[in-house]
């Protein structure tokens, strides 16, 4: 690339609009629309990439990139899926090292960061909402009091993360990794945890109404007092987890394994758990009231006393231990050939067999 001024230099220059960016920039450059032509031209004058209104536009970021260190890289975050013309397709943006990043506050609403290097990043109340961050690493960030509505979170690593109190409404959380994460009174409801790792994440008193656990690893989670009202949990790991005091009201946990789990005082009016392994749970104080337990597993788990329950639907296949004998004896069953223990009088006339 030549070097020295020249009239040849001078020409080229001003037909691709960058003169006289080989001189000194002036204080206020003029806002100058990128092409084909004026690329091909500022190359053979040799003012590439002088026309860019920010010469790493079109670079990633180097390794231990600060945002509050920058505000203009803030401002490259906010605009890339708009300003990156050719470089829209999210496998062609920028892979963000915002490592240790104090972004706390920040209005981050709609940025796209896919696969963005956020470790240990301070977002703490910051507003993310819509943001994508698909495949985005976030392990030990605190989002404390975040708002992620809606925002993109599929594959993303949140591994011991505080997200305490962050509003994650409707958020995809797709086979994320929220091993360890702090998700303590979360709204999470309608989230979308398909396949995601909660292996003991605290959601002590979590808002997760509607929300697709389907296939999760919840092993050894608090969910103390959570709201999984509606929740879809089928086929999903719920080992050793403490539900003490859980509303699962409508939930389907059709095979979920919830194997020596803690469900002391839950709500699990009408909830769907056909086939599910409870084997050692503990259910003391659980109402079961509309429950399917057809094809369940309860051996060795704590109940309530029989008495006390009603309208516990069950089936041939469901194994209930010491207690079978009492249980037939207090049970009726349907014509369906499914049977109901302790039926309320009225509730199931016409269903019943006759005596």
């Amino acid at each position: 690339m030549p070097s020295n001024d020249s009239w040849t230099r001078r020409l080229l220059s001003v037909a691709a609009g960058t003169w006289p960016t080989f001189q000194p920039a002036p204080a206020a450059p003029p806002t100058i629309h990128d092409s084909f032509w004026r690329r091909l031209l500022s190359i053979t004058a040799g003012t590439w990439p002088a026309f860019e209104l920010n010469p790493d536009q079109y670079r990633r970021p180097g390794k231990g990139t600060s945002a509050d260190s920058s505000e203009g890289l803030l401002d490259e975050i906010r605009r890339a899926p708009r300003e990156r013309g050719w470089l829209v397709r999210e496998d062609r943006l920028p892979a963000w090292d915002l490592t240790n990043a104090q972004l706390s506050g920040r209005d981050l609403t709609g940025a796209n960061l896919v696969s963005a290097n956020l470790t240990g990043a301070n977002l703490t109340e910051a507003n993310l909402n819509h943001a994508n961050l698909v495949g985005a690493n976030l392990t030990e960030a605190n989002l404390y009091g975040a708002k992620l509505v809606h925002a993109s979170l599929l594959g993303a690593k949140l591994i011991r993360a505080d997200l305490s109190g962050a509003d994650l409404d409707r958020a995809n959380l797709t086979e994320a990794n929220l091993n360890g994460a702090k998700l303590a009174w979360a709204n999470l409801n309608h989230a979308n945890l398909y396949g995601a790792k909660l292996i003991h994440a605290n959601l002590y008193e979590a808002d997760l109404n509607g929300a697709d656990l389907n296939g999760a690893d919840l092993e050894g989670a608090d969910l103390l007092g959570a709201n999984l009202t509606s929740a879809e949990l089928g086929g999903a790991n719920l080992r050793g987890t403490d539900l003490t005091g859980a509303a699962l009201l409508r939930a389907h946990a059709h095979i979920a394994d919830l194997t020596g789990a803690k469900l002391t005082n839950a709500d699990l009016r009408n909830t769907n758990l056909t086939g599910a392994l409870l084997t050692s749970a503990d259910l003391t104080g659980a109402n079961l009231t509309g429950t399917d337990l057809g094809g369940a597993k309860l051996v060795g788990a704590t109940l309530s006393p029989l008495a006390e329950l009603t309208d516990v639907l069950w089936s041939e296949a469901t194994e209930w231990g010491h207690r079978e004998h009492e249980i037939s004896f207090r049970s009726r069953q349907t014509d369906s050939g499914q049977w109901i223990l302790n039926p309320t009088p009225g509730r199931f006339d016409g269903a019943l067999q006759s005596l």
